[in-house]
């Protein structure tokens, strides 16, 4: 579903460990990857416990500032097939209900989980 370079941490490879409360309980694998990169570890407790977890960046603002970077890459001309593929993404689980959860929310949106 996503390039290997995605601009954020949503990759269909990671999605089957980043969302899962397993690959952070047992992270001595994946801490070696990109599930293992600070921004995931600090984003840790909105995996494991969305619902617990207060809101730092709502998906509706992901989109916003999507929005800003995919106006500025067409305005200088810029190739930006992954920013647009993770914008329509970000867009599926704004319209699943998610637009006010924290960005952590996609990989409940990308397991098929309800919001």
């Amino acid at each position: 579903m996503f390039e290997a370079e995605s601009t954020v941490p949503f990759s269909s490879n990671e999605t089957n460990t980043v969302g899962t409360p397993w690959s952070f309980r047992n992270s001595g694998v994946d801490a070696a990857g990109a599930v293992g990169a600070p921004f995931v570890q600090y984003k840790r407790d909105s995996f494991l416990d969305p619902e617990g977890t207060a809101v730092a960046f709502a998906l509706d603002l992901v989109a916003k500032d999507l929005d800003l970077a995919l106006d500025l890459a067409s305005e200088v001309g810029a190739s930006t097939s992954q920013l647009a593929t993770n914008r329509s993404v970000v867009g599926e689980a704004i319209a699943a209900g998610y637009g006010e959860a924290d960005l952590s929310a996609i990989a409940q949106h990308l397991r098929g989980d309800s919001a």
